[in-house]
């Protein structure tokens, strides 16, 4: 690697984090009742933290840095949700639909965090990586997948 791309690497800055990072977390513990209290009849009081609140504390080092690289990995478990017409969830049932949905909103979680990035910082490119193979088939039902019992 020539001596000038090294300096540049060297300039760096890496955040290695996972979805649960991007979990809105609570600014003020608030018990139910409490919470209740402070809302009366008014607008629902708001305990969490906001997107720019959840990126200084997911990523503070890359606060001001524009153009950032996102590394996806397991890049398979991150994607938006089925357009309703197309959403085959439906026809789950019991522990199976508790498990795609569970899963799904975790996949969301991902997506809404990196599209916080994107409009606070701004991405310039997203690599997803996965092991795991698929034929464009849906990871919840397992339908299209290449490799059968993945």
């Amino acid at each position: 690697m020539p001596l000038d791309m090294v300096r540049a690497l060297d300039r760096a800055k890496i955040v290695i984090t996972n979805y649960h990072a991007f979990l809105p977390r609570e600014t003020l513990a608030v018990s139910k009742g409490g919470r209740a209290l402070l809302q009366g009849r008014g607008p629902q009081v708001t305990t969490h933290e906001s997107k720019g609140q959840m990126l200084q504390r997911v990523m503070p080092q890359l606060m001001g840095v524009k153009n950032i690289l996102v590394l996806n990995d397991e890049a398979h478990h991150c994607y938006r949700q089925k357009p309703d017409e197309e959403n085959e969830e439906d026809q789950l049932k019991g522990e199976e639909r508790k498990e795609a949905e569970k899963n799904q909103e975790a996949a969301r979680v991902w997506i809404k965090g990196l599209e916080t990035v994107q409009d606070k910082l701004g991405i310039g490119r997203v690599i997803d990586l996965s092991a795991t193979p698929f034929s464009c088939g849906d990871p919840v039902t397992r339908k299209g997948r290449s490799s059968p019992g993945r």
